[in-house]
């Protein structure tokens, strides 16, 4: 009767054990991005592979505070080589925290890699989030935004002040969402392709 006690008891029993949480120590891409982002580093990477060669990358850096531009700077990172086989532009962005007075972008293009600091006035040292435009087909001729970096909101909750940068559908190119109207101060990266 004990043998039976015990065998039915190591049943019960064993599963629990062998279905007890472990530590995963394999890191994943998901997991080094989020660990990036609590010390101030994001990285944003772009293909161009569907790109003609035969035209310059120019990029469009500007700080816009109610839509009046504060500052542009404007790059023209050359044509793509053709022995190049990942037409690709990374755009790396170092803020130490959301009152830093200086915001830094770092990009890096096969042909040149240069940092964009930008100075950002005391009245907009608030917390400030990525923001991924929707992307299509590649564009020439015409200025294209990829990306900005906004500030949050103030805004009421349950009778509470909060700050929010939340949306309701996808930013595209055309920058017309209503939400936007609420961004006091951004940081619009562009890409322009030229002959």
């Amino acid at each position: 009767m004990n043998i039976k006690i015990t065998l039915i008891a190591l049943f019960v029993i064993m599963p629990m054990f062998i279905s007890a949480q472990s530590l995963n120590r394999e890191l994943k891409s998901e997991d080094i991005s989020a660990a990036l982002k609590m010390i101030g580093l994001e990285v944003y990477k772009y293909s161009f592979d569907a790109s003609n060669i035969d035209y310059n990358l120019i990029l469009h850096l500007e700080e816009i505070a109610n839509d009046s531009i504060l500052n542009k700077k404007s790059y023209n990172l050359g044509k793509w080589k053709p022995e190049i086989k990942t037409k690709e532009l990374k755009i790396i962005s170092n803020i130490s925290s959301d009152t830093s007075e200086t915001y830094w972008l770092n990009i890096v293009h096969p042909n040149m890699e240069f940092v964009q600091p930008f100075n950002i006035s005391k009245a907009f040292r608030k917390a400030h989030y990525w923001m991924q435009i929707k992307q299509g087909e590649i564009v020439y001729e015409q200025k294209t935004p990829l990306l900005f970096y906004g500030m949050a909101w103030e805004d009421e909750f349950r009778g509470m002040k909060i700050l929010r940068f939340c949306w309701g559908e996808d930013i595209g190119r055309d920058m017309k969402n209503e939400t936007l109207k609420k961004v006091e101060h951004k940081i619009l990266v562009s890409y322009e392709l030229v002959k």
